[in-house]
């Protein structure tokens, strides 16, 4: 009796073992692995990103006057050019933002 429990064991280790490599397999399971933690976020430069919206800032003007030149009807050059404004205010906007971040920061 002893040899055909060990028989069974030794089967059931096997099947065991082809069913892990079948999961292995499945690209619809998910293994519950624990991960090593996510390393930490590096914190841009502000003067980078206030150099880049500065960058960003002088683009959409260029490209707003090039708009406000090209030969399309009135209505669609308007409304490409108060587009285009609309993005200015907002680069500016983000501008101000890190600028009171950075005073915040000192007060």
């Amino acid at each position: 009796m002893g040899g055909e429990r060990v028989e069974s064991m030794g089967r059931q280790a096997g099947a065991l073992a082809t069913n892990t490599r079948d999961i292995a397999s499945m690209s619809n399971v998910v293994p519950f692995l624990r991960r090593t933690p996510a390393p930490a976020v590096v914190v841009t430069d502000v003067v980078a990103v206030a150099d880049d919206l500065f960058a960003l800032l002088e683009q959409l003007e260029i490209v707003s006057a090039r708009a406000a030149a090209m030969g399309r009807p009135a209505r669609e050059v308007e409304r490409t050019v108060q587009n285009l404004l609309d993005a200015v205010t907002a680069v500016e906007r983000a501008l101000d933002c890190i600028g009171e971040g950075d005073e915040a920061g000192q007060a």
